[in-house]
């Protein structure tokens, strides 16, 4: 699949103009190959790019929570800060299979969003990564290298 042709199914897709019989054709490679299309959008600073492929993979793949990871550090990178919350959130909450260290991530990246507005709730988020960090080695290993922060205790 070629990346203009991936874009452009994902804009579809995103729009609602795509029927779901002419997305048959994507197997797990595919959606695979579109996510890296999204993030070496996001490293070369292509916002909108990145944006137009997680936007649309979530409407393609609604059970793969990555794909909202994602979103949040795009919007969270663009700067559009209440779209990056959104994001955030709906991964942190969604019943879906995910990693301790992504949700350890996506908590801490919430509390960095919403640290200058609601201490609480940036406090809350921070307690929360730090609990789960407690308990998986995934998630102290993000913690503690991503983001600089100890936590007592064994994992």
């Amino acid at each position: 699949m070629q990346n203009e042709n991936a874009l452009a199914l994902l804009e579809g897709i995103r729009d609602g103009n795509v029927a779901l019989k002419d997305i048959g054709q994507l197997g797990r490679a595919d959606i695979d190959a579109i996510a890296r299309i999204g993030a070496a959008a996001l490293a070369g600073n292509r916002f909108d790019v990145a944006r137009t492929v997680f936007a649309g993979l979530i409407a393609l793949d609604p059970k793969e929570a990555q794909h909202l990871l994602h979103l949040g550090a795009v919007e969270q990178a663009a700067g559009r800060v209440p779209e990056a919350i959104t994001a955030l959130t709906e991964f942190i909450d969604a019943d879906l299979n995910k990693g301790a260290g992504d949700v350890v991530r996506a908590l801490i990246m919430r509390a960095e969003l919403v640290g200058g507005t609601d201490k609480k709730a940036a406090a809350a988020d921070v307690t929360a990564a730090r609990i789960l960090a407690s308990t998986s080695t995934e998630a102290r290993t993000v913690l503690e290298r991503e983001f600089g922060m100890k936590v007592g205790g064994a994992a």
